[in-house]
């Protein structure tokens, strides 16, 4: 028998560095996989099964469809986490406990979660392995998957059709994850008037009309505290385009306690990002009639400071609404411009959080400091 199996069913345990998201993923112990209830549109599921070839390095691995089950049991330990968490997804929410960092406005008030020195709950079929991980799940991992038990969306036995998907934070050592939706619709072609008029009212109320960028969720390895500090996405819905400036610049500053424009390290990541997101600019530029309609983009780094040169990855996910074929009156053959309207904001934002504060150099300094940039030179307009 599999390692996390029952008979021919996996067990789903919360996974512990899920930051955003309308539902949960979990993970699978004993496995590097993570499990998503297939929507009921099966969009998700159709579109890891046509990925074309060229996003496949830029999205998880799929590992085909298991069914899983659910139980209360995997959160009833950790239940002081998920007190004031929403699990409906209606409003704000009060994470305890906190620590201030900033202003409301700023969306900087986080959450502070236990990190252990190893993330024990991955690749072992030790329970009590299992059980630490759960223990210092994040809140937003656990609201979901509390959301998930419901009566209106899961059988009596608990068990639901899944998709397996690659861990993505399987290969650090402290996960600091960053999600964000990247474009500026919402909504698929399927959406009925109701559900169109409030996916374009929330596009309006905040930063995702003007900039094709929002902040989903966000956790940070402190190595001052020894915790993670975590946000959800509520935080990132009082962001304005001035503001989610300084919500990306504390995604770096919070590991390291220096702003990315003073800190080698972070300058490091941020240009393994920009690199990273040229590349997937020029695969979309090539996805003609695909529409990416509210996706995120995954950024992720390790925040073990221990390592001077750390991991970075940028993965696409949430693909619920992705669409193959567009009634569009003929604009399907072009790319999804709302996405790569996004993708260059968040370039542009990234990019100017390393030359905060920079004095401004003579032209002769600036044509030669230029020619040698490294990828942060990276120009995704």
């Amino acid at each position: 028998m599999d390692v996390g199996r029952v008979g021919k069913e996996f067990v789903a345990k919360p996974y512990r560095h899920q930051v955003g998201g309308h539902g949960p993923v979990v993970s699978l112990p004993g496995t590097s996989m993570v499990a998503k209830p297939i929507d009921s549109k099966r969009q998700e599921c159709r579109f890891y099964q046509q990925t074309p070839p060229e996003l496949l390095p830029f999205v998880p691995a799929f590992h085909g469809l298991a069914k899983v089950k659910f139980s209360a049991d995997a959160i009833n330990a950790t239940s002081q986490f998920v007190a004031g968490v929403p699990t409906d997804g209606a409003g704000p929410a009060d994470l305890p406990p906190t620590s201030s960092m900033g202003t409301e406005n700023t969306g900087v008030t986080f959450s502070v979660l236990e990190a252990p020195e190893v993330d024990s709950g991955r690749g072992s079929g030790d329970e009590s392995a299992g059980q630490a991980q759960i223990k210092d799940a994040n809140p937003w991992s656990l609201a979901m998957y509390r959301k998930q038990l419901a009566p209106s969306r899961i059988s009596k036995t608990g068990v639901l059709d899944c998709i397996l998907l690659e861990n993505l934070t399987g290969k650090f050592k402290y996960p600091c994850v960053l999600d964000i939706k990247i474009g500026t619709r919402l909504y698929d072609d399927d959406a009925d008037p109701k559900k169109r008029e409030r996916c374009q009212a929330k596009a309006s109320s905040t930063t995702t009309a003007e900039l094709g960028v929002r902040i989903c969720g966000m956790q940070v390895y402190s190595t001052e505290s020894g915790k993670y500090l975590c946000q959800d996405k509520y935080h990132g819905r009082l962001l304005t385009p001035t503001t989610i400036t300084d919500a990306l610049r504390k995604y770096f500053e919070l590991s390291t306690g220096a702003p990315p424009s003073s800190c080698a390290r972070s300058r490091s990541i941020i240009n393994g990002f920009l690199e990273r997101m040229q590349q997937l600019k020029q695969v979309v530029e090539g996805q003609k009639g695909m529409r990416f309609y509210s996706s995120s983009l995954l950024l992720m780094y390790d925040g073990d400071l221990q390592n001077d040169a750390p991991r970075v990855d940028i993965r696409m996910i949430d693909f619920a609404h992705t669409t193959f074929e567009q009634n569009d009156g003929g604009q399907s053959e072009l790319p999804d411009e709302g996405y790569l309207f996004g993708l260059c904001n968040l370039s542009d934002r990234l990019r100017g959080l390393m030359t905060e504060g920079a004095a401004p150099q003579p032209p002769a300094a600036a044509a030669a400091a230029a020619a040698s940039a490294q990828p942060s030179a990276v120009d995704l307009n």
